[in-house]
């Protein structure tokens, strides 16, 4: 029979994953920075820890670590892997002052509680960043996949589900898998590192393979930063090439050096013309700023295409 989770039973509130409830349940007991070993699960940044020294200096750690036994007199980091990292370079740094460290020793034997219990630790802690929150989109939908094998079901929809366990929207769930699943490994690193946001992600992420790989030449790797008009930008760039090198194979394909153009060879632009004509007569259109100046470039564009061929035609005909 199959096992049902419920929404209203967040699965990273078990009592096995509950880091709050931990704290007031386990004593602390020291131990040894070498014993302790980073949870190779863990993908929030452990950078810019600068303050968190001086604070360490000033007051002392004033939280334990949360680790996990590994029956081996070592321990897996639950929480606290940016204390133990600035601990460690106090240390480097000639402080004798932390010889043992503050724990919380709990016993998670399930590899999935382990990542959920990384997760409870960090989903709140902080402001996390938006690669952060990817990666935790995307473990936790691990998680629920390796529940689904075991013979777990949802109760809602996945991405309701995970949504409502890391306390954000259903779309926001839905934009971080989407780039998690499209954007390249290039660009993840310079999301990893905060080298672009969130809106520029997803435009790049909306790129094929290959463009991508192109836009990361022309930008990052010649040390432009890159904007999301310039994905944009470049999408129409690619499109129109796109575009010219269909028209120029399909005139090579040709069998004669001449042809006779009539009306006729126009008549779907016509009618396309005369189709958002008929929009506009209807009525008075209500659009935001964004969409109308789509619009007008569009228009823009459509005048100055008709502006070549008409320059293309006279010449012609001129000529003859």
């Amino acid at each position: 029979m199959s096992k049902k989770f419920s929404i209203t039973g967040n699965i990273l509130n078990k009592s096995s994953t509950d880091l709050a409830a931990l704290s007031n349940n386990y004593k602390i007991t020291y131990i040894e920075p070498n014993n302790l070993i980073a949870n190779e699960h863990n993908f929030y940044s452990v950078k810019d820890v600068e303050k968190l020294k001086d604070s360490i200096i000033q007051q002392g750690l004033q939280q334990a670590l949360v680790v996990n036994d590994n029956n081996d007199d070592t321990y897996t980091i639950i929480s606290g892997h940016r204390r133990l990292k600035a601990v460690m370079e106090l240390i480097s740094e000639g402080n004798k002052s932390f010889d043992t460290l503050p724990c919380r020793i709990v016993n998670i034997s399930s590899e999935d509680e382990i990542k959920l219990a990384l997760i409870n630790a960090n989903a709140t802690s902080r402001e996390l960043t938006d690669f952060e929150k990817m990666q935790q989109v995307t473990l936790t939908k691990q998680i629920l996949n390796n529940l689904r094998q075991q013979g777990f079901v949802l109760s809602v929809h996945q991405k309701d589900f995970i949504a409502n366990e890391l306390n954000m929207s259903a779309s926001a769930v839905q934009r971080l898998e989407f780039i998690d699943k499209n954007l390249n490994e290039g660009f993840k690193e310079k999301m990893e590192a905060d080298s672009i946001p969130l809106t520029v992600a997803i435009e790049i992420a909306k790129l094929n393979e290959e463009e991508q790989v192109k836009l990361y030449k022309e930008t990052f790797e010649k040390g432009v930063d890159v904007s999301q008009s310039d994905v944009k930008a470049f999408k129409v760039k690619q499109e129109n090439k796109a575009i010219k090198k269909e028209t120029a194979n399909e005139i090579e394909g040709l069998e004669h050096d001449s042809y006779i153009i009539n009306a006729s060879d126009f008549t779907h632009f016509d009618d396309d013309r005369k189709q958002v004509a008929d929009m506009f007569a209807k009525g008075v259109l209500t659009v935001s700023k964004k969409e109308y100046a789509n619009i007008i470039n569009s228009f823009k564009i459509i005048k100055k295409n008709y502006s070549v061929v008409k320059n293309i035609m006279e010449k012609v005909i001129v000529e003859r």
